[in-house]
């Protein structure tokens, strides 16, 4: 990759989800968005239609790369600017193992300034004419992540520093992150937020409860305080003897549901006696993390949009790169 053509004011950032996939067209140093495709063609997708089409190792790449031009397409035509040259800098599930191209992950400890992460370089080509980073994910002894260690390095510039400190990451699969002196040394997974579709659409608790976008309730706050003095197990089958004997409307037991499930996944700040973290959240998710940590006792000392993280950490890794 010669490092003359890149584009150092702008790039093309991709965030490529399992289910979902987005690209948008960044301008430095502020983020700035200048265009921006969202679709719901995630790795997943592209790997299963890859599959249909004989799964040839040497066309795995290129085939990836088709998807990535047919949005960059529909970005230029959001504007009358050029893209040439600009760099895609790719984040997610695109060096998975359903993704592009399988990287290894990144071992703890790593560096929250992004340095020692695995990155891949890709240069342009006749038939993808922009250059590539690919982002690999990092691992601890028994989890895993995949694109939140760019939102960490994004973050850590934004967040006020601390020698020991915390962050909790919500979505699917929510993250905390122990950091010391810079460095990530370890994190946990939970199932919270994949375990709260499962049993807030497909279980039986499914009919007792009606989604809301309403701002975390009392019941919200309720079922985080109980998640902590009883079975786990035992409490969410309230969430259908509410409904049984109407005590609680079904958004009322939609807001108890995730206060249970989101106050479980907190219980082990309380064990270890944190006291102090930073929440990297967007919309809805970041209101009732809010919600949960402050009625736990727990301080916000730093909270970032995810978004910004995610734009910002692959900026400074991009930058790092030569870019």
């Amino acid at each position: 990759m010669q490092k003359e053509k890149w584009n150092t004011e702008q790039f093309i950032s991709c965030d490529w989800g399992t289910s979902t996939f987005r690209l948008r067209w960044v301008q430095m140093p502020d983020v700035n968005i200048l265009a921006k495709v969202k679709t719901s063609e995630g790795i997943s997708q592209a790997y299963r239609q890859w599959q249909e089409r004989g799964s040839n190792v040497e066309d795995r790449l290129p085939f990836y790369q088709r998807y990535l031009l047919d949005g960059i397409r529909q970005m230029k035509q959001q504007t009358s600017n050029s893209l040439e040259n600009l760099t895609v800098v790719i984040s997610g599930m695109a060096s998975s193992s359903i993704g592009m191209m399988e990287l290894p992950y990144s071992t703890l400890p790593f560096s929250c300034s992004g340095e020692g992460l695995n990155i891949k370089k890709i240069p342009p080509s006749c038939t993808f004419p922009h250059p590539m980073l690919i982002i690999s994910g990092a691992r601890a002894e028994d989890d895993v992540m995949r694109g939140e260690e760019t939102k960490i390095v994004g973050a850590y510039v934004r967040r006020t520093a601390a020698e020991d400190e915390w962050m909790i990451m919500p979505g699917t699969h929510p993250k905390h992150i122990h950091i010391s002196r810079d460095r990530v040394i370890n994190f946990k997974t939970y199932m919270t937020g994949e375990l709260f579709h499962l049993l807030s659409a497909k279980s039986i608790l499914s009919a007792s409860v009606q989604a809301t976008d309403a701002p975390p309730s009392a019941h919200f706050i309720k079922g985080v305080k109980e998640a902590s003095q009883a079975n786990l197990l035992h409490k969410l089958f309230k969430v259908r003897t509410a409904a049984l004997f109407s005590h609680y409307t079904p958004a009322e037991s939609y807001h108890y549901l995730s206060g249970l499930l989101i106050g479980s996944e907190l219980l082990d700040l309380q064990t270890q006696h944190i006291k102090r973290v930073s929440l990297i959240a967007s919309g809805q998710l970041a209101a009732y993390y809010q919600a949960a940590l402050e009625n736990l006792d727990i301080q916000i000392t730093n909270c970032i949009d995810a978004d910004e993280a995610l734009l910002r950490g692959q900026q400074q890794i991009f930058a790092l790169q030569g870019g």
